[in-house]
């Protein structure tokens, strides 16, 4: 019979997991800032991960855990560099409000 391969369920089952973690270690984690609800929005981060707010000059603004969403009230209209410090480095991404 070659070509095919014999497995116990499992051995199904232990491949079955391996392909879970996988797939969760594929998925990115996303900053936006969303104009209509004023807010900057976090998506697959820890709650443990830290956001630093700079202006476009390199001045530190705010300093906080990341929450899914951030009302930018606060801020004026500009340019800004929002980084998220994780486990795993450093994200940053230039947002316009």
């Amino acid at each position: 019979m070659a070509g095919y391969v014999w497995c116990r369920y499992t051995d199904l089952l232990v491949i079955s997991q391996t392909l879970e973690t996988s797939i969760f270690e594929t998925i990115n984690p996303e900053i936006k800032y969303v104009p209509v609800l004023k807010a900057l929005q976090f998506s697959n981060f820890d709650a443990n991960d830290e956001v630093i707010i700079y202006t476009i000059t390199g001045n530190a603004i705010a300093k906080f855990k990341v929450q899914h969403k951030i009302l930018s009230n606060n801020y004026r209209k500009g340019i800004y560099i929002v980084q998220v410090r994780t486990k795993n480095g450093m994200i940053a991404k230039k947002i316009i409000i």
